[in-house]
């Protein structure tokens, strides 16, 4: 793997990812950030295994392939490094991180051991949503959500896609939140689920 990539854009990736990659001792892989250099970009990627994502940035790619690394480490070497482009070859267990001279090297594990993120499938049915009004309406009720693992019934958020309207609602069984929302497309699915309010916390944070 040999990438060439702008640092502001891999540091906001890694700001991203970094936020779902877990310490976890009993899996310390999780640890970890995994960077796959494909055709035009470079994506980055980290689960928690009950939150995955991935993060796609333009690159110069000389030579495709994938290796993992801590995640903290990395960001913290990447926030440190005077200039504004940065490549990134994979060599001898490691990763080099080359810019204006500086050379670091970080230990790599195999990417066959990182776990496997699902992904959207071509084709598949989806919702579309006006990012601003979801999210903001998602923030109004998520701190209502329970707390507690009993009931992972109301440990999150109620959401109801129907047409052009979306109900989200969350309690902690003493308390209600409901919003609303109206869209101006009609959606192409309808459909109603649970979403957790870890998970929630964490795609209003980055959206």
């Amino acid at each position: 793997m040999k990438s060439t990539v702008l640092k502001d854009s891999f540091k906001l990736g890694l700001s991203v990812v970094e936020r779902i990659a877990a310490k976890s001792p009993s899996l310390p892989i999780l640890g970890n950030i995994l960077l796959s250099a494909s055709k035009n970009t470079l994506e980055l990627a980290a689960t928690d295994l009950e939150v995955g994502v991935r993060y796609r940035i333009l690159a110069k790619n000389e030579k495709e392939g994938s290796v993992v690394l801590p995640a903290k480490s990395l960001s913290q070497f990447v926030a440190l490094l005077p200039q504004n482009q940065v490549t990134l070859s994979a060599k001898d267990g490691g990763l080099s991180i080359d810019s204006e001279g500086q050379q670091p090297l970080l230990k790599t594990l195999p990417p066959e051991d990182f776990p496997i993120i699902p992904t959207f499938q071509e084709g598949g049915m989806f919702v579309e949503v006006e990012t601003q009004t979801f999210f903001e309406g998602m923030a109004r009720v998520v701190g209502m959500a329970g707390q507690t693992q009993a009931r992972p019934e109301i440990s999150g958020i109620f959401i109801s896609f129907q047409q052009q309207i979306c109900k989200l609602a969350a309690t902690d069984s003493f308390r209600l939140a409901e919003q609303t929302l109206s869209f101006s497309k009609s959606q192409p699915m309808q459909t109603t689920f649970i979403l957790p309010a870890k998970t929630a916390k964490e795609v209003i944070a980055v959206l």
